[in-house]
């Protein structure tokens, strides 16, 4: 995966994912991009500075998408075959309690926190 500047149009450090990714979810910081890949039950953080991917976090059957808390702390992955939403603390890469959602969840979004 290659992040492009969308200001200069210039590609920057490719950055080390196996296989498709499904869900991307970047840190408020700009330095994390916690990603689905289509083959697991996964996501995976890739530090976007050097390009490294860091450990996986298992989260269930078809980890699909990625959302961030607006402070970074958690992550909010969906897994579709598992109907749930499960909570990642980002500093230890630990996961917490799943909710329960509809069938089958393609998506998270989360509300920002406006601006002070």
């Amino acid at each position: 995966m290659t992040p492009i500047d969308t200001t200069t149009g210039d590609t920057e450090l490719p950055l080390l994912v196996t296989g498709q990714a499904y869900g991307l979810g970047l840190s408020p910081d700009g330095r994390t991009l916690w990603v689905s890949p289509s083959s697991g039950d996964y996501v995976i953080p890739v530090d976007r500075v050097t390009g490294a991917p860091g450990t996986k976090v298992t989260v269930g059957r078809s980890a699909f998408n990625v959302g961030l808390g607006w402070k970074g702390d958690t992550a909010y992955v969906t897994t579709a075959d598992e109907n749930k939403l499960v909570p990642i603390n980002t500093t230890t890469g630990t996961t917490g309690d799943a909710l329960t959602t509809g069938a089958y969840p393609l998506a998270v979004a989360l509300t920002p926190v406006p601006a002070e």
